[in-house]
Order: C-alpha cells, then structure tokens, then sequence
C-alpha cells in the first residue's frame, strides 16, 4: 500500500494567474493567448498549457506573462485550464478560464459561409 503526502500550499511561492488576454477566441483554433501573473518562469521549456484538455504551445515567456497559440477544439466541453511550470508546480488559476467560442457571424458556426448562403440561400433552406 502507497502512503499518501502531505500536501502543503505556500501562497507566497505559488505560481497565481492574475489575467488572461484575449478571454475567449474561435473553436478552430489560431488565438493567440496571453496569460499574466506571479512565480512565472521565463523558459518555455519549462510549460505544459492544456485549456479543454488540448495542448496551447508556448511561444514566448516572462517571469510575468507567457503566451501560446490555441489548438482547435472539436465538440462541446467544460471550461479547464491547466498551466504548469516543469520544477515549480501547477500555476493557481484563481478560477480564470479561457473560453472557446463559436460566434455566430463565423463560418464555422453554420457550416457554410455567408457568401455561399447569399449567393444560393434557397439551397440550405431544403431538406
């Protein structure tokens, strides 16, 4: 049998979000986010950012901000954020959350652009 640890939080070495910039971007992916806070690394390395259990890619880092690129994100899920820094532990997220969102002037809404529903809106009106 494993013994379990205990596990102590220490706020004042804790990694904690304090924003995250642009809050919601496209289910298809390409947004560009940045995350600022405390107890950041500047090492990209060092990052694993999983929103909605997709991998986010670092690309660039400061003791205070770190920034990566969205995945896209098939399908319906709840809202997750995970950040962890390789060495110090799981950044505090503070309950602030990157939201994907699908807009409804996207294309990617409908499944059809609105130029094509322009030039033929008869055709996606039949069953």
């Amino acid at each position: 049998m494993h013994q379990l640890n205990d596990v102590e939080y220490v706020g004042s070495i804790t990694p904690a979000l304090s924003g995250v910039s642009p809050r919601f971007g496209t289910v298809t992916g390409g947004t560009e986010i940045t995350f600022s806070g405390t107890g950041f690394s500047d090492d990209i390395s060092k990052y694993t950012i999983i929103i909605d259990g997709i991998e986010c890619p670092v690309s660039a880092a400061t003791t205070e901000t770190v920034t990566c690129t969205t995945g896209s994100r098939p399908g319906l899920r709840d809202s997750t954020l995970e950040i962890n820094i390789d060495g110090v532990g799981t950044v505090s997220n503070r309950g602030i959350l990157f939201r994907y969102v699908s807009t409804w002037s996207d294309d990617t809404t409908w499944e059809v652009s609105l130029h094509q529903w322009k030039e033929k809106p008869s055709t996606f009106l039949e069953d």
